[in-house]
């Protein structure tokens, strides 16, 4: 749901069990600073970086500074192997049919402490607050059939989640959520197998464009830029503290 205010406009949302304000054009970037800090305590805010890098200076905590990434599907024809690709031994590409207890394993695997990604918790906090509600499309859309994961003895060590992001690209539409793999070396390139095999499957079905967001310091971003996305757009997003609880600047 897209919200105007006179500084912003905004589609609001959740993420990480807080209300989100995922900003997606600023009016007038004072005034947006002045109501993010008056009317948006306790939500997590996603700004453009010099706005948000002025609200980290006023004591906003940072969340997430995040690159916006889009593969233009368009006129483009998937390589032959792209769709169904060759994996090794044991190795079985399936579509998305899974919950979050299938992937959690692996996913905490991949996003270790000291990972930009890492979230911290135990396992019932990680799936309830964040697992279930990506999952359920609630923090950005419904998953899409060109998800998929790989499967080794029936345990979940890759997959690559597809959402319906509202919008149109780059900044809405298909968007990879989430992708990831088991860190262990003999499952090394298994999250760019499935990345291509997403963009084959989307281009056979139509889909225009996919966009994704990589966290800064991310070494995938590598991996993206090889596969053919380009940058559109970077961000940073904020927890705002409520109101009287602003730490002061370094």
């Amino acid at each position: 749901m897209l919200v105007d205010t006179p500084g912003f406009t905004f589609e609001q949302g959740e993420r990480e069990g807080f209300p989100w304000a995922d900003v997606v054009a600023v009016h007038d970037a004072d005034r947006a600073e002045a109501e993010i800090w008056s009317r948006f305590g306790g939500w997590m805010v996603s700004v453009p970086v010099e706005l948000g890098l002025r609200l980290i200076a006023q004591g906003a905590p940072l969340s997430r500074h995040a690159h916006c990434m889009t593969f233009r599907l368009a006129g483009w024809d998937p390589p032959s192997g792209w769709a169904e690709p060759a994996l090794g031994p044991g190795l079985v590409a399936r579509p998305w049919a899974h919950e979050a207890a299938d992937i959690l394993s692996s996913w905490r695997l991949a996003y270790p402490p000291g990972h930009p990604d890492h979230l911290a918790g135990d396992d019932a906090h990680v799936i309830g607050v964040d697992l279930d509600p990506f999952l359920s499309g609630t923090v950005i859309g419904p998953v899409m059939a060109c998800s998929g994961v790989i499967e080794e003895d029936g345990l979940v060590v890759a997959a690559c989640i597809v959402n319906e992001r509202d919008g149109r690209p780059p900044m809405g539409g298909p968007w990879i959520g989430d992708v990831f793999r088991h860190p262990g070396a003999t499952y090394a390139g298994l999250g760019a197998i499935l990345i291509r095999r997403a963009l084959a499957l989307g281009a056979a079905s139509g889909i225009e464009a996919v966009g994704l967001a990589v966290s800064e310091g991310n070494p995938a971003r590598r991996v993206y830029s090889r596969l053919g996305f380009e940058l559109t757009d970077s961000s940073i997003s904020v927890l705002v503290p409520p109101a009287g609880q602003v730490a002061d600047p370094v």
